[in-house]
C-alpha cells in the first residue's frame, strides 16, 4: 500500500513541478496518462521481475532431481537432492524458531513441495542403498522439525531399519519404541 502511495505521489509531484516550474497550466489528461503509464510499468515489472530466493534455488534442485528420477538416473537424483538438502538446512537455520513441516509449508504459502520431497528423499535414499545418508538425513529431519502435531514415525522407522540392517539391533529396537 505504501509503495502505491509513493508512486502516485511521484506522479502528482511531477505534475505540480511542471505547473510551477515550467509555468504550465494543470493538464488533467497529462496527469491521467502519467498515472496510467506508472500502473502499466508496475504491472510489466511485476510480470518480468521475480525475486529469486533461496527457496527458489532449493526448488530448482528438487525439481531437477525429480526430472532425473523420471529418467531413471538414481545417482544424479541423489546428487541433486543432497545439494537441495544442504541448502534446505541452511534455510531452516535462519528460522526464528523450530517449526513443524506444515508450518514451513504454510510460511511459504504452500508454493514448495517440502513435505512430499522430504518423504521422497527418505525413500529414495533407501532405494539407492545410501543407508548411512538415509540415517543421517532422518536423524537431522527428526531434530530439525517440531513434531508436536506432525507424525515423524516414518523417519524414526527408517532410522530403526538402518540400525537393524547394520546389526545394531538393540539400538534399532530402542529407536522403534
Amino acid at each position: 500500500m505504501r509503495e502505491a502511495k509513493e508512486k502516485i505521489g511521484a506522479v502528482a509531484l511531477t505534475e505540480i513541478y511542471d505547473v510551477m516550474k515550467e509555468k504550465q497550466s494543470y493538464d488533467e489528461k497529462r496527469y491521467t496518462n502519467a498515472l496510467a503509464e506508472m500502473v502499466q510499468q508496475s504491472i510489466d515489472f511485476e510480470d518480468t521481475h521475480k525475486i529469486i530466493t533461496e527457496w527458489d534455488d532449493w526448488d530448482e534442485l528438487v525439481q531437477r532431481g525429480y526430472e532425473v528420477q523420471n529418467q531413471q538416473d538414481e545417482k544424479q537424483m541423489i546428487s541433486c537432492w543432497w545439494d537441495a538438502w544442504a541448502l534446505f538446512q541452511q534455510i531452516m537455520e535462519t528460522a526464528e524458531r523450530k517449526m513443524s513441516i506444515s508450518e514451513v509449508m504454510e510460511s511459504q504459502d504452500y508454493e514448495y513441495p517440502v513435505e512430499a520431497w522430504i518423504q521422497d528423499m527418505e525413500m529414495e535414499l533407501g532405494n539407492a542403498g545410501e543407508y548411512e545418508k538415509r540415517m543421517e538425513f532422518c536423524n537431522k529431519v527428526l531434530e530439525m522439525f517440531d513434531w508436536t502435531y506432525d507424525d515423524g514415525n516414518g523417519f524414526r522407522c527408517a532410522v530403526g531399519e538402518e540400525l537393524y540392517e547394520a546389526g545394531k539391533i538393540e539400538e534399532a529396537i530402542e529407536e522403534e519404541i
